[in-house]
């Protein structure tokens, strides 16, 4: 449980960096609803999955699932960022809006 806060403050401090201020409360509003989403359809896969395979397949399930989480994120070009505003290679999209200087 520690992991989800840590990483909840990390996601909205980047998403907070990187999104143009005309476009934060509409970024806000579709990630609240996207990992509310993933809550509810992982409650009920979780009970479907337990109810067909029984409890102890269901968590060797979801372990095995979790187990792979990190693969995208250490693969993601985000993950190579040193900066915010800076790129981890040239092909990468800055943000529209945002300078790469810093405010004070």
């Amino acid at each position: 449980m520690l992991k989800v806060g840590f990483d909840s403050v990390l996601m909205m401090t980047f998403r907070q960096h990187v999104t143009p201020t005309g476009l934060m409360a509409r970024v806000s509003g579709t990630m609240r609803v996207l990992f509310t989403g993933a809550v509810a359809l992982g409650s009920a896969t979780a009970g479907a999955l337990a109810a067909t395979l029984g409890i102890r397949w269901a968590l060797g399930a979801f372990a095995a699932c979790l187990a792979g989480v990190w693969i995208p994120i250490a693969l993601s070009p985000v993950r190579r960022m040193t900066a915010f505003g800076t790129g981890p290679q040239p092909g990468f999209m800055a943000p529209v809006g945002r300078s790469s200087a810093r405010c004070p």
